[in-house]
């Protein structure tokens, strides 16, 4: 089995069994079989595997359910390094995504690796990319620099009615939480956006989203 076929395996199964529904003994079996596929995805990944397999890998364990253990995560990052300036913005965002499910802080200048290079790639984020990102640096309670802030609600902006009504709340949650204040204009764009799909939210996505607005200070424009 080489690193395309681990991968994939972790994936397959990601999407086909949902951990947590298992009855106890079912989920111990699930484990032990799921870690064990786990170490050999991870032993072909460090020296073969591409950026897409990197990210997938731990897209896939975070999908399941199942936390792997802090050393497992610490021994993962070192090891994907190396591949963050080459993935494209979708696959960091997915890599954050399941930091932030996990609870995984990375390292300071794991940290600052990772902001950089999104920095770099922000025009690059479509709606769903955006929302992993932005959700998972919030969720962490990293601490982007304004100018990355900044760039991150810019680039929401242009995609700001293709979000999903899950993606559009916890975006506004996220910016709230990161206490970066957007002009009104970028807030009435939101406020559009959720309106145009006002009937697809579920209630505590809908709350979420008006918490957020009143926190960060939305005024509706007379012709709302």
């Amino acid at each position: 089995m080489n690193h395309i076929h681990a991968c994939a395996l972790l994936s397959t199964t990601s999407k086909v069994v949902q951990y947590s529904e298992l009855d106890p003994q079912e989920q111990q079996q699930f484990a032990d079989y799921y870690v064990a596929a786990l170490q050999l995805a991870f032993a072909k990944t460090q020296t073969t595997a591409g950026p897409r397999e990197v990210s997938s890998m731990l897209w896939a364990v975070a999908r399941v359910g199942l936390h792997p253990g802090p050393d497992w995560l610490a021994a993962y990052l070192q090891a994907a390094a190396v591949h963050i300036p080459q993935m494209n913005p979708q696959d960091v965002g997915l890599i954050i995504w399941a930091l932030a499910r996990f609870r995984h802080v990375p390292e300071p200048q794991w940290q600052q690796q990772l902001l950089s290079v999104t920095l770099q790639k922000m025009q690059g984020f479509d709606a769903q990319g955006l929302c992993n990102l932005l959700w998972g640096v919030a969720t962490l309670d990293l601490r982007p620099s304004r100018r990355w802030l900044a760039a991150a609600v810019a680039a929401a902006e242009q995609v700001m009615p293709r979000f999903q009504p899950q993606g559009l709340a916890n975006v506004l949650w996220a910016v709230a939480k990161l206490k970066h204040q957007p002009q009104q204009q970028w807030l009435q764009a939101a406020a559009d956006a959720a309106a145009a799909k006002l009937h697809s939210f579920k209630p505590a996505e809908l709350a979420m989203l008006c918490h957020s607005l009143a926190k960060l200070h939305y005024k509706p424009s007379s012709s709302s």
